[in-house]
């Protein structure tokens, strides 16, 4: 499958739909002249984690505020940890757990264990009211919800206005507090990824076809609806756009290699979820996490981690390109941009690589 992807490099080359060489075969179907994508039958868990032997010791996610971070070896182990902890709390295959948190190093624990113990993953924004999370409570029944002390006191109000029972497990993730109190009704993430937990019967036994994650759209028709997709749904998605084709947006981690990517494009939203999160991790890329957009965190991340891969909406690349702040140092090791969501124009794409290094790459 073609990505359709425009690439635009600093002297501006356009792939445009000529250059694509899309040849259209019998039966009205459209086929690309790029070589297929195998798409094996495997859960997204293990898709993640197959090349996992490669990389144990390298960093897989960190946090951009924090600094608490999480090696490949030691993630893996604490997803099943998870995974263990969820069924041993009463989760069945097919229950749902929503997740309400900004991006956070255990963002992407969380995802892949409760994925592992056969749940739905549904997610949803951080910042909506107690009411925008009810309609979405009441929609997918959740039996456990992930969240953060700070979160709290919102989704507690939408668990009473939803009037879901009986009333799911709250589980409350680490902040950007280093140490803090557990509330009272609620379970410390951080108990249920200790080393005493017994992962021994955790594997996956559903289908590939079963729903793994359900989040919501925007809402831009309508009231958001819960967009029901399968292992094999995102599977597909992560294996088409690491397809090696002219360009290679990530490289697979060497003993000598590992791309860096900030993580600033929310994990609930599926750009973020996907390509970012899931998508960087079957490469072995090392993911630094910001929980929401601050300038002055972001040009920390890039000067400290010195970021190789970028994925952006247009705002993002503009502000990149027009903030006094942005040095050329920040640039100096991106390789590729990646920019989604909406279009962006080809002058502004033009600025932001007169910042940029003669070989970093704009995507979209």
């Amino acid at each position: 499958m073609h990505c359709g992807w425009r690439l635009l490099t600093s002297g501006i080359r356009l792939l445009c739909r000529r250059q694509q060489r899309l040849l259209s075969v019998s039966n009205h179907v459209v086929k690309s002249s790029l070589p297929d994508v195998e798409i094996p039958d495997i859960p997204v868990p293990d898709y993640v984690w197959q090349h996992i032997d490669q990389w144990p010791d390298k960093v897989a996610v960190e946090c951009g505020v924090t600094g608490r971070r999480y090696r490949y070896a030691e993630m893996r182990q604490l997803c099943q940890r998870f995974a263990a902890s969820l069924r041993r709390a009463g989760l069945q295959h097919g229950d749902t757990l929503t997740i309400v948190m900004p991006n956070t190093a255990e963002w992407p624990i969380v995802l892949l264990g409760a994925m592992e113990a056969g749940l739905v993953v549904s997610t949803a924004n951080p910042h909506y009211t107690a009411g925008e999370i009810t309609r979405q409570l009441r929609d997918s029944q959740p039996k456990a919800i992930v969240t953060l002390s700070a979160i709290l006191p919102t989704v507690q109000e939408a668990i009473k206005l939803s009037g879901t029972h009986p009333k799911p497990l709250i589980v409350i993730a680490p902040g950007l507090e280093t140490a803090s109190d557990i509330p009272a009704g609620t379970v410390d993430l951080r108990q249920m990824l200790q080393d005493d937990v017994d992962n021994s019967g955790v594997h996956f036994t559903g289908n590939v076809d079963d729903t793994v994650v359900l989040p919501y759209s925007s809402g831009t028709t309508g009231l958001p609806k819960g967009v029901m997709l399968s292992h094999r749904n995102i599977v597909s998605n992560i294996a088409q756009i690491n397809g090696r084709h002219e360009i290679c947006i990530s490289d697979p981690a060497l003993d000598s290699h590992q791309d860096v990517v900030p993580a600033v494009l929310p994990f609930y939203h599926i750009y973020g979820m996907s390509v970012l999160a899931l998508g960087r991790l079957v490469h072995g890329c090392k993911v630094v996490t910001l929980p929401r957009f601050e300038p002055k965190s972001f040009f920390k991340l890039l000067d400290q981690h010195q970021a190789t891969v970028l994925y952006a909406a247009p705002p993002l690349v503009l502000f990149l390109a027009s903030h006094p702040g942005v040095l050329p140092k920040y640039l100096q090791s991106l390789r590729h941009v990646v920019c989604g969501a909406a279009p962006l124009g080809v002058l502004d794409a033009e600025r932001f690589l007169k910042k940029a290094p003669p070989s970093t790459n704009i995507l979209q």
